[in-house]
């Protein structure tokens, strides 16, 4: 429950026209999404990198 009155949500600006807009599709929008497992495995390469540049600034 939200307990702030007067408080109210404004869309993002790049989402200010709406999902369904026609000027905001693009060809990508029209893509079926990324499988989970794909999304998992870059997720992690990332990580992976991350870590190892963390790991030279702490040198």
């Amino acid at each position: 429950m939200n307990t702030r009155p007067n408080q109210t949500h404004t869309p993002h600006p790049t989402n200010a026209a709406g999902p369904s807009s026609p000027s905001r599709q693009s060809s990508a929008a029209r893509l079926p999404p990324t499988p989970a497992k794909e999304l998992l495995a870059e997720f992690w390469k990332l990580e992976k990198a991350a870590e190892k540049m963390l790991e030279g600034l702490s040198r």
